[in-house]
């Protein structure tokens, strides 16, 4: 487990548990959790697969920030030439996605 606590404290911090399928990310993505999240998916990404599933079926709330995290960790996936798929998008994260048309970049599932 990966933990990446928030910056101020104030919001839940985000946890990545890396599980046999999946990565399951917990928390909140918000502008107080984000910065230190940024580099919490390098430790997780597998050594001899090209593909990570994250699921994200039990993010508790995100802004756009978590957002913008999601991408970052899809430009670091890239850079280590690492597929990098979303699954279980929370509906709110799918709708902001949507709105500002990053939706088809992060091909959520």
């Amino acid at each position: 487990m990966k933990r990446a606590d928030s910056a101020d404290g104030s919001s839940s911090p985000i946890v990545l548990e890396p599980q046999k399928e999946a990565v399951h990310v917990r928390g909140e993505l918000t502008f107080a959790t984000v910065p230190s999240a940024i580099e919490a998916l390098v430790d997780v990404f597998p050594s001899a697969s090209s593909e990570l599933v994250l699921d994200l079926s039990k993010v508790s709330h995100s802004d756009s920030a978590g957002l913008a995290l999601l991408i970052e960790w899809l430009r670091l996936a890239r850079d280590r030439q690492v597929t990098l798929r979303f699954v279980g998008v929370p509906a709110q994260m799918t709708a902001l996605a949507q709105v500002t048309r990053v939706d088809q970049l992060l091909a959520f599932n």
